[in-house]
């Protein structure tokens, strides 16, 4: 796939956007060593389906907001592994860990980061969510969703034909309007 000068330098500002501003910021957390689940490639094993997937995220994840409050402004994305052990994080790392675990299953799988301006609130913000091809070459995808009381959820969207499909599935889940997204592989 050719990618038009133009387009190169807006997915290159995006990139640097995630790594810069990530989701909802992210912090200094220690990770853990072992879990109670197993190490990470075990787990990783047993989660062979996306329902499987979202339902061990909604039990073994937290969105940073949800334990710390709002997040210092500065930001290091976590690898899957580490994120596995640190278990507190954001949009950007739920959809790496999920994209990696879809991946290593034969998913064909991207992450799709938008920045989109909110209607309710006047902000703009930024989210990842993990795409991927269903077994009918459907696009669904995976995004963490706010819960009752602050708590991490996770919901699979779709089928959708089309990626603007996703985009205006996630204008309408979010109230939000967007006006940038980058593709990551």
């Amino acid at each position: 796939m050719k990618i038009k000068r133009k387009y190169y330098f807006i997915i290159l500002f995006l990139v640097l956007a995630i790594f810069l501003t990530g989701c909802s910021g992210g912090g200094i957390v220690t990770p853990t060593t072992e879990t109670e689940e197993g190490d990470f490639q075990e787990v990783v094993n047993l989660l062979d389906t996306p329902e499987k997937l979202v339902d061990y995220m909604a039990k073994n994840f937290k969105h940073y907001v949800e334990v710390y409050g709002e997040p210092p402004d500065d930001y290091i994305p976590y690898s899957p592994e580490d994120f596995f052990y640190i278990r507190i994080g954001n949009c950007e790392n739920f959809s790496t860990f999920s994209s990696y675990v879809l991946d290593q299953h034969g998913y064909n799988v991207f992450l799709l980061y938008y920045m989109g301006f909110s209607q309710e609130s006047g902000d703009i913000y930024g989210h990842t969510i993990s795409v991927f091809y269903d077994e009918d070459e459907k696009l669904k995808y995976i995004s963490n969703i706010g819960g009752p009381n602050m708590e991490t959820l996770f919901k699979i969207f779709g089928s959708f034909d089309t990626i603007e499909q996703v985009i205006a599935s996630e204008e309408a889940r979010t109230g939000g309007k967007y006006f940038c997204m980058a593709s990551l592989i």
